[in-house]
């Protein structure tokens, strides 16, 4: 029983860091706490849905297509909302709260469009393989392997690439960048991009494992914030080693006090380290 908690952990726990990886990367480069960066996890999930699933387009073309439309979708979003905020110089929590009309509207919106019951995308069921006791499927093989992949390729990409010490230039020290002639609004699209791309994969390979439904958005943000406080907000590595933290926190937690509880466990550690460690959000402490 304990190897396969381990195991289940361990993978869903790479989609935690995944999802914490681009959270962190928007915060980090545009101290932008994004409320809605769910909607790219449910939207990553539906949009290849439809693509494989329903109009059986081929399986890497669908994945191109959902990363390129999810993308593309959430820069125009920015630029029809948040944009806008910024250049009006609104205090931040404005811009939060827009994040959460915008996240209602997409659950809303997706609801609508293909109800409130669950769909599943994988219907056969996947070989499995015995490690040390534990059952691992193929799927979940890939999932591991993927994220692992994908973090790693954009953690090279953000410290060897020119763009990519352009991003994090600006996130040490937005005034300096701007002095020096950085179109710093045209890295945020980039930015919004990245994120997007790391939510949207996270988004495929929770489809494989599991059902998909509208308010799949919830947990996504839920537990990409949790991992993004737990390794510190902004810090990427931290953000990382924070996911599979979190997902053998929640899996042995469930395994305790029941399944029931999971996302509560989530809520529980937000809370815990807001009062271990306020200055990790810029909350200041009243001596």
């Amino acid at each position: 029983m304990f190897a396969q908690i381990f195991v289940n952990s361990i993978i869903s726990g790479s989609i935690y860091a995944l999802n914490a990886f681009g959270f962190t990367l928007i915060y980090g480069t545009m101290q932008f706490f994004n409320m809605a960066y769910g909607i790219n996890v449910m939207l990553g999930a539906y949009l290849f849905y439809i693509l494989w699933s329903i109009c059986h387009v081929n399986f890497a073309l669908s994945i191109v297509l959902t990363l390129i439309g999810v993308a593309a979708l959430m820069v125009g979003v920015d630029r029809a909302t948040y944009f806008q905020l910024r250049k009006r110089n609104v205090p931040s929590w404005v811009i939060l709260i827009t994040s959460v009309a915008v996240q209602v509207t997409f659950e809303a919106c997706t609801s609508m469009v293909f109800g409130n019951e669950m769909h599943l995308v994988i219907k056969d069921i996947p070989k499995s393989y015995s490690v040390l006791g534990a059952s691992i499927t193929v799927i979940q093989i890939s999932i591991l392997l993927v994220s692992i992949l994908v973090m790693a390729s954009m953690s090279i990409f953000l410290k060897r690439a020119k763009i990519g010490k352009v991003i994090r230039a600006i996130a040490n020290d937005k005034n300096m960048a701007l002095v020096i002639g950085v179109d710093v609004e045209r890295v945020y699209v980039l930015v919004i991009i990245l994120g997007s791309l790391l939510a949207s994969i996270a988004g495929i390979l929770i489809s494989f494992e599991t059902n998909i439904y509208p308010f799949m958005c919830h947990p996504a943000s839920l537990k990409a914030i949790t991992a993004s406080m737990i390794g510190g907000v902004g810090r990427l590595p931290g953000a990382m080693i924070a996911g599979f933290l979190l997902g053998i926190a929640e899996n042995f937690g469930a395994w305790v006090v029941g399944s029931n509880w999971k996302d509560a466990i989530s809520l529980v550690i937000i809370v815990l380290m807001i009062l271990i460690r306020p200055s990790f959000f810029g909350i200041e402490e009243n001596r």
